[in-house]
């Protein structure tokens, strides 16, 4: 009979694989591809006791599994919260915050998509959110102009980013929390409109005919 010995000769510098004497080749460590995905080892097999030898080309692909959640970069990690000071009366299309998100995995599970979720106390306020987001880049922008007057001082919304993966999808969320700087629009108005004072003819010099009041509905103006 004639016996064939396989050993691995190149490629496997971490001892990631073995192969028997049979030559079946096995993991002896797991993987982990975003580490790395791919090995290509060079199998030798060698008669015993003989000289004649060859050698084979093996490569291994590492499949991805979904097995990492979207990370927001761009946000305080301790909190998950992003504060923006956006001014008011700001036309409807203007652009406020983008999101930068990384997912380690690869394929359809590395694609994220965004969406915005009302914040529980903002949605008791029966008002839609005021901004939309691209749900492929996630630039969030304005969907109408907002008026500090008239009470909107502080705007929440979740923006929630999911990958594509199957059977399951993963997702992470962060809580944007948008503060309404005012800015002075408005010209100050007078209490009176249009007033008609009669004084008697015998008026003296330095008598106080009226006193005027006006007020501005800017804050600290």
């Amino acid at each position: 009979a004639t016996y064939v010995d396989f050993i691995i000769a190149e490629g496997n510098s971490e001892q990631t694989f073995s192969i028997t004497k049979n030559g079946i080749i096995f993991n002896r460590k797991r993987f982990d591809r975003e580490r790395k995905s791919h090995y290509e080892l060079y199998i030798k097999s060698r008669i015993l006791n003989s000289k004649l030898e060859t050698f084979w080309n093996v490569k291994i692909e590492i499949l991805d599994e979904n097995d990492h959640y979207p990370t927001f970069s761009n946000v305080n990690p301790g909190t998950m919260i992003v504060d923006l000071k956006v001014r008011e009366n700001l036309s409807s299309g203007t652009q406020i915050f983008k999101p930068d998100v990384i997912d380690l995995d690869s394929g359809s599970n590395g694609e994220v998509l965004f969406e915005l979720k009302q914040y529980s106390t903002y949605e008791n306020t029966k008002n839609e959110i005021p901004f939309s987001i691209d749900p492929k880049s996630g630039q969030i922008t304005l969907t109408r102009s907002l008026d500090y007057e008239t009470g909107e001082h502080n705007v929440r919304a979740y923006i929630r980013a999911s990958d594509s993966g199957e059977p399951f999808r993963l997702q992470s969320q962060i809580l944007l929390n948008v503060s309404l700087t005012d800015v002075n629009d408005h010209r100050p108005l007078f209490d009176r409109q249009n007033c008609t004072i009669f004084l008697p003819l015998t008026t003296i010099p330095n008598t106080e005919v009226m006193q005027l009041s006006a007020f501005d509905p800017d804050t600290e103006s």
